[in-house]
């Protein structure tokens, strides 16, 4: 039988990978963010409308 610590110490790992997959998700919206951003600058000045 498993212990109480270890699904402790279980949970605990489980959690940082949460928190790490969060940040990892955030990263990927500011990218895409900073993505669309930038095409749209390109769109703008490929059709002279500056």
């Amino acid at each position: 039988m498993i212990s109480n610590l270890n699904i402790f110490e279980f949970l605990g790992f489980l959690r940082f990978f949460w928190i790490f997959g969060i940040f990892v998700e955030f990263w990927d919206f500011c990218a895409v963010l900073a993505f669309l951003v930038e095409f749209e600058n390109v769109w703008n000045g490929l059709l002279g409308d500056n």
